[in-house]
């Protein structure tokens, strides 16, 4: 955070300003997917509300919770300069739900061009559960089982969430 000194009529006013970061996460390609999945939420959870989080191409596997005002953006290359659509995959491993928003959040959170697969629940959205601001946008969620309602995507139905240009198939 830095203080900027702004001068005001005879007086000083101070601001803060928060700035937001673009952080990235590469793919390490000498750990297992899991480990790799392990590195991903441990970034999500360092960010702060208003950092982008871009992540490159491959398999991360484990159960992810979204962070309020963290979003996060897959299918980079090794560069960071080009997107290949839902290259980035979160996998579930047949082991719980893939992405979870575990409350209603007040700022709108994007996760983005991913692949989310192979959630399996008792209960509701298997793929996904969103919640209040919450949005997955140009996603692909796939394979995923839940013995509810939403085996792609579950929501809370209480609050507004949002599914953009998301291709859901295949679930059960």
């Amino acid at each position: 955070m830095k203080n900027y000194l702004l001068p005001l009529f005879a007086g000083l006013l101070c601001i803060t300003f928060a700035q937001a970061a673009t952080r990235t996460l590469a793919y390490d390609a000498g750990k297992t997917a899991a480990e790799n999945g392990a590195a991903l939420q441990a970034a999500i959870d360092a960010a702060s509300s208003g950092d982008e989080l871009k992540v490159q191409a491959g398999t991360y596997i484990g159960n992810f919770t979204m962070k309020e005002g963290v979003n996060v953006s897959g299918g980079w290359n090794e560069g960071f300069t080009a997107q290949t659509d839902y290259a980035t995959i979160l996998d579930a491993n047949a082991s719980g739900r893939v992405v979870n928003q575990a409350a209603a959040f007040s700022t709108l959170t994007v996760w983005s061009n991913l692949t989310i697969q192979n959630g399996n629940v008792s209960g509701n959205g298997g793929g996904a559960w969103l919640n209040v601001k919450g949005q997955l946008k140009h996603c692909k969620i796939t394979n995923n089982t839940a013995t509810g309602f939403g085996a792609g995507v579950g929501n809370d139905a209480t609050g507004s969430v949002l599914v953009d240009d998301c291709i859901i198939s295949s679930n059960t």
